[in-house]
């Protein structure tokens, strides 16, 4: 690391660095050549995990620096500007989108993943600033539909008796995602709720786990915290390891809900058990600190390796520490 110390030594006067930002936008480059990231720019899902990962890799920097806010904010600037081909206007909206995307939990994931990923980079213990892990957070971001997927025909909203089909309900859904993902329609939130909350208020899961989002993210909505737990947990009634994760990681932080980590961890082992990668990863560093749960570094290694054996590059990591 000692390259690294050396050339970002010195202050930086609290404006942006540009050698930080020119390295940083030389890695996004490179990760550029083998992911095709502006291919993938053009959906907003992968767009706000590709910006909020490599906002991950300036903020890491600005921490080592002691950089204020305002100067790690100006160097993410100058490094989405060169790396994406921005304006600075458009690099301060990327910015803004970082930004309010780490706050969301999946967010949260893709900040340390991006920080853990340049961190192992610098210490020469992977010969890429994490590559892997931004396709593997870009292989769990929900997609837009394909034609195959979805009928574009609008949906009628009720069958003759008035009841609808769950044929009918996943079309409503995938309506939703076709508005909110711009698939063959103009970007849309407001309508991608409308066809959500209609699916979602007559029971279909992955609909009412999206209208959540909406919620928790102010997309098409108004933020509302509360109203955002109230429909996660209509879907983690239903079984889904999404939301009960999800729904979780809100009493952990007391977001819309009052904080209680004994319901936090009675969510997160539901979605363990199902085999939800984040949640076994969470629920096993629960065991190793004592959150929630007695400590018990067994159950902590068992859970661990359950989501490493799924690929999840932190838990991988983790398990490989907690060997030595």
């Amino acid at each position: 690391m000692g390259w690294f110390r050396r050339l970002f030594s010195g202050s930086s006067g609290g404006g942006p660095d540009v050698r930080m930002a020119a390295l940083i936008a030389g890695m996004v480059k490179t990760a550029d050549m083998f992911l095709s990231l502006r291919s993938k720019w053009g959906n907003p899902n992968h767009k706000r995990v590709i910006v909020t990962f490599y906002f991950g890799f300036v903020d890491f920097l600005g921490h080592i620096k002691e950089l204020t806010e305002d100067s790690r904010r100006a160097t993410a600037q100058v490094m989405f500007c060169d790396a994406f081909g921005l304006t600075t206007a458009e690099a301060d909206d990327t910015v803004n989108l970082a930004i309010e995307y780490s706050k969301t939990p999946d967010g949260k994931r893709c900040m340390v993943e991006g920080a853990m990923a340049l961190g192992q980079f610098m210490a020469g213990q992977s010969a890429s600033p994490g590559n892997t892990r931004l396709m593997e957070l870009l292989a769990t971001a929900e997609t837009p539909p394909t034609k195959a997927e979805t009928d574009h025909t609008p949906p009628r909203l009720l069958t003759a008796s008035g009841s609808p089909t769950e044929a009918e309900l996943e079309t409503w859904y995938q309506h939703g995602l076709k508005h909110a993902f711009g698939e063959e329609t103009p970007r849309d939130s407001s309508e991608a709720v409308k066809w959500y909350r209609k699916a979602a208020e007559r029971g279909h899961p992955k609909a009412q786990y999206n209208l959540g989002n909406c919620y928790y993210n102010g997309d098409g909505v108004s933020k509302d915290a509360a109203e955002a737990v109230r429909w996660y947990r209509k879907a983690a009634e239903q079984g889904s390891a999404k939301a009960q994760f999800t729904l979780g990681a809100c009493y952990e932080t007391g977001e819309g809900v009052p904080q209680n980590y004994l319901e936090a961890v009675k969510l997160i082992r539901l979605a363990a058990e199902q085999g939800h990668a984040d949640a076994q990863f969470t629920l096993g560093s629960y065991c190793y600190t004592g959150n929630g749960v007695p400590k018990d570094r067994e159950e902590a290694v068992r859970w661990i390796r359950l989501a490493a054996e799924q690929g999840h590059a932190t838990a991988q990591y983790f398990l490989d520490k907690m060997k030595r």
